[in-house]
């Protein structure tokens, strides 16, 4: 009996001891969020699962009702989405920074200047630390090599694209709802805001290797060309005329420097030409 009470003693002395040293660890997981020492974050929450981990395969159904483990787990879900918020910003200040210089490049580009020279301008202005930055957090929180990073990426170069380039009929639909109408020169906009992005997208591909392909970029392409040609065969007449010539010099570049299939375009440029002339001849008599 005697032996009995003393190893019950001694469980519960063990289970009492872990609770407490778990608890500690929780609140140096808290300070080190609230000083923004995310690396420091990301190994107390390795560390903490592993613990997490040992203790429910002593106390196996009682661990569910545990208040430290419910407060624990609320603990370490919020340290988590610290991180994933710094992962997020890191990344999205890089995007945010190479999407000014875009246009500036697309410009350059459809003026004629050599491609490899304008991508040098993505490397003189951007400064790699936070991506960097972002790819070792995405290391250590989610120990994955590439995944966590290249999906972040992914998805905050697709938000910036989804403001740049907006289908015709979406933006009609928002306009009977209230929305701001689209800008008379919305489509020439979009074209060179596409060549840039994709430009981007290139640089990115040599910038941070393994968290882009040039087969996805391409895929990209492909899909966001079907939104260009509607908008292109949905241009305005008055914006007939530079839509047509900011298509076909977006498309010569994109051809020649990144290799992409431009026929849809250029056929929908010429389409809008032909369909233009009837009205401009009906105009002239």
């Amino acid at each position: 009996m005697e032996t009995m009470r003393a190893r019950a003693y001694e469980v519960g002395f063990k289970a009492a001891k872990f609770r407490l040293e778990l608890s500690r660890a929780a609140k140096s997981l808290r300070d080190a969020q609230r000083a923004g020492e995310h690396e420091t974050v990301c190994a107390s929450l390795r560390e903490m699962r592993r613990q997490l981990e040992v203790w429910r395969k002593h106390d196996g159904e009682r661990l569910s009702a545990d208040a430290v483990r419910t407060m624990l787990e609320a603990t370490m879900a919020d340290a988590e989405a610290s991180v994933e918020a710094e992962i997020k910003r890191a990344i999205t200040s890089w995007c945010a920074a190479a999407r000014v210089v875009a246009r500036e490049v697309a410009r350059e580009l459809i003026a004629g200047s050599d491609f490899d020279a304008a991508m040098m301008k993505y490397r003189d202005a951007l400064d790699p630390s936070s991506c960097a930055r972002a790819r070792v957090l995405c290391v250590r929180l989610f120990g994955d090599d590439e995944t966590a990073f290249a999906t972040c990426l992914r998805e905050v170069r697709r938000a910036q694209l989804s403001v740049d380039v907006v289908s015709k009929s979406s933006a009609n639909a928002l306009l009977k709802s209230g929305h701001s109408k689209r800008a008379p020169n919305a489509t020439t906009d979009e074209m060179e805001l596409t060549l840039g992005h994709f430009a981007i997208q290139i640089f990115a591909i040599g910038a941070f290797p393994g968290a882009l392909s040039r087969s996805e970029v391409e895929t990209e392409w492909k899909e966001l060309a079907a939104t260009l040609r509607n908008n292109i065969l949905s241009s305005d007449r008055n914006e007939i005329a530079s839509v047509v010539e900011r298509t076909r010099a977006v498309c010569n570049v994109i051809q020649s420097a990144l290799g992409f299939p431009v026929e849809n375009l250029t056929d929908a440029a010429s389409a809008l030409e032909t369909i233009a002339r009837p009205r401009e001849d009906a105009d002239d008599e």
